[in-house]
């Protein structure tokens, strides 16, 4: 039997549900709940408590292919990404309401990025086996020990995109920024650069021309906040 929940414009719809419901004169919860949400399978808790001034409360856990949730964020939220994404994640969000809603719920989560790939394709830079945790909330991203690869060397990051609500709308949605960009915090470091490499790569991209080669290896800490 294919079961809908819908009205709750943050969440969305979620269909197919298969669940075990637990009720009484309290509320109504359940511990495994198996659904279908923006075409990702996904396995999670709820509790609706109180009926006469009813909050409900939401745990969702899937494991997401990059591609389809970068269309999920870009068809539903409105949220384009400066990368194409492609690889698997572990999605975790937890969200609560009250019934009907009577602001933007609070909503957070987080992404681990498994083996995934980044493609900058404008600039022709492609980040590849991206390892770690992002975590996220209706106003920031953040990450922290977030490995990847570039040109033969391997890089931590650390970081947050922050204050998603400059210059919002009334209604405080990502999708309302009214042309200020969020702020930024980025830590990049490496403890082994492929110096030749990069050299030739930069020099192949952007047509530059330098007079010196430079080999070896080399060591980078960067940090940028705007």
């Amino acid at each position: 039997m294919e079961t809908y929940i819908s009205g709750i414009e943050a969440v969305g719809e979620i269909s197919g549900i298969s669940a075990k419901i637990n009720f009484d004169n309290q509320g109504l919860s359940s511990d495994k709940i198996i659904a279908n949400y923006f075409g990702l399978n996904v396995t999670a808790k709820a509790r609706l408590s109180d009926f006469n001034n009813p909050i409900v409360y939401l745990e969702i856990k899937s494991e997401a292919d990059l591609k389809s949730a970068q269309e999920i964020l870009s068809q539903k939220f409105n949220l384009s990404l400066p990368a194409e994404l492609s690889g698997k994640g572990q999605l975790w969000v937890k969200l609560e309401t009250p019934l009907p809603p009577k602001e933007i719920p609070a909503l957070s989560g987080s992404l681990e990025l498994v083996s995934a790939e980044a493609a900058y394709n404008e600039f022709g830079v492609i980040l590849k086996n991206i390892n770690g945790p992002l975590e996220f909330n209706l106003n920031q991203l953040a990450w922290k020990d977030v490995r990847f690869d570039w040109l033969d060397s391997s890089y931590k990051t650390a970081g947050s995109l922050s204050d998603f609500s400059r210059g919002a709308g009334s209604r405080g949605r990502i999708n309302d920024l009214a042309g200020k960009d969020p702020l930024l915090s980025l830590e990049i470091s490496s403890s082994q650069l492929n110096l030749s490499r990069i050299q030739k790569t930069i020099s192949e991209r952007f047509k530059l021309k330098v007079p010196v080669n430079i080999e070896g290896s080399g060591k980078l800490a960067l940090n940028l906040k705007t």
